[in-house]
């Protein structure tokens, strides 16, 4: 498990996936530090086997990571959201 592993980032996994079933994905977050770690190769959230999967499909070119919404959803045929859920103290949601 990455030191930055975040399970609230799940959208990450969903582009992995649909990349990897042939589509072209971009994960986008506002937040330009969880931009740098995905497109350093690491992934923020955990997820047996995604790690292995992102690798692929970037250097199939299927998969890509933005802070820019507007470029990502450019002619974009389908847009998944994803919102964080709120944690209870004691880590529940």
């Amino acid at each position: 498990m990455h030191e930055d592993c975040d399970d609230r980032h799940r959208l990450c996994w969903v582009g992995v996936c649909f990349s990897d079933f042939g589509h072209d994905a971009v994960c986008v977050d506002k937040d330009p530090s969880k931009i740098e770690i995905l497109e350093a190769g690491k992934v923020p959230i955990c997820e047996l086997g995604l790690d292995v999967l992102m690798a692929k499909n970037v250097a199939a070119g299927h998969l890509l990571f933005s802070g820019d919404l507007a470029e990502a959803v450019d002619g974009a045929e389908a847009i998944f959201i994803s919102v964080g859920t709120p944690i209870k103290s004691i880590g529940e949601p």
